[in-house]
C-alpha cells in the first residue's frame, strides 16, 4: 500500500468559513436588516448595511484588517451566509465605514435588543430581587 502523497503548490488562499452561517443566522434573528431598511440611498451600489454586514463577517472569521475582505469577495457561502449581492472593495469598505452616521448606533442597539428578547434566559430570584443571568463581554 502506497501512502505517499503528490502534494501541489499554488497561490490559493485556504480558510475556514463555517461559523459565517451561524453568524448570518443571528444577523437574521436580530431583524437588522428591517432596522436598517429606512435608510436606503438611492446613490449608492452598498448600502450601509451591506457594509455593516461585510465587517461583521470580517470579524466573525477573525479577520481585522480592510485588506482581508478581498478574499471574500467571490466567496459564495459568505455571500449567502449574511445575505449579500456583493462584497464591497477594501477601499469601499474602509471609507464607508468610516463616514458611516452615529445615528447608526440606535439601529444596532435595537437589533441588539430584538436578539436579546428573543432568548430564553431564566430568572434567579434573590433576597425578594429578580435578575437576569446574561454573560456580556465589553
Amino acid at each position: 500500500m502506497n501512502k505517499a502523497f503528490k502534494l501541489d503548490t499554488g497561490n490559493d488562499s485556504l480558510h475556514s468559513i463555517g461559523g459565517i452561517f451561524l453568524g448570518g443566522q443571528v444577523l437574521q434573528q436580530s431583524e437588522i436588516d428591517d432596522e436598517f431598511n429606512t435608510d436606503h440611498k438611492a446613490n449608492h451600489i452598498f448600502q450601509d448595511l451591506d457594509i455593516f454586514k461585510s465587517q461583521v463577517g470580517l470579524l466573525i472569521q477573525g479577520r481585522e484588517r480592510f485588506t482581508d475582505i478581498s478574499q471574500f469577495r467571490e466567496n459564495e457561502v459568505f455571500m449567502k451566509s449574511l445575505g449579500l449581492n456583493k462584497v464591497p472593495s477594501e477601499e469601499r469598505l474602509r471609507q464607508r465605514l468610516e463616514i458611516m452616521s452615529s445615528e447608526h448606533e440606535v439601529h444596532l442597539k435595537s437589533a441588539n435588543t430584538n436578539l436579546l428578547k428573543k432568548q430564553c434566559i431564566g430568572n434567579i430570584s434573590k433576597g425578594g430581587m429578580n435578575f437576569i443571568p446574561l454573560d456580556m463581554d465589553v
